[in-house]
């Protein structure tokens, strides 16, 4: 049910209840005995209290809703995208993240363990590319030799 559609369902019992009492006063008829009377008030006078009550916080919930329609509208849309897209991005690493350490687990291993075997390979990546190039290199004078010999010979 609607915020207003309460408050006016509030406010309308309570002229209904006001009435009727200015009703039986009026007409001098046999009320209810002050006992009666006395509690009829109370509670009329709490159920205008709650009345307010009710009427104050819905003043204050279309406040907040006034001030979250306002920042929303502040909001520029490309940015939330890549806010999202962030978003995203780190809960896929989040994820790849545990489950490399799950695989480390299994293995009994340790991202030292796994960062020392590649400073081995890169290492080993290393000396075999210095091979190549001692062998090319190697080559080429193998070369120049065999030329120079052959200039030598000529002479």
């Amino acid at each position: 049910m609607d915020a207003d559609m309460i408050s006016a369902a509030l406010r309308l019992r309570a002229q209904v209840i006001a009435s009727k009492e200015l009703l039986v006063r009026e007409e001098n008829a046999v009320g209810p005995s002050d006992h009666y009377s006395d509690l009829h008030r109370d509670a009329l006078s709490s159920a205008l209290k709650e009345e307010q009550l009710v009427e104050d916080l819905l003043a204050k919930r279309q406040e907040q809703l006034d001030r979250i329609r306002a920042l929303s509208a502040q909001i520029d849309p490309a940015k939330l995208q890549r806010a999202k897209e962030l978003l995203q991005e780190k809960q896929e690493l989040v994820k790849k993240r545990d489950e490399l350490q799950a695989l480390l687990k299994e293995k009994n291993l340790t991202l030292s363990d796994i960062q020392a075997r590649k400073g081995r390979i890169t290492d080993h990546d290393a000396k075999l590319s210095h091979l190549r190039e001692l062998a090319e290199d190697r080559e080429q004078l193998q070369s120049y030799m065999k030329s120079t010999s052959k200039k030598i010979s000529a002479s």
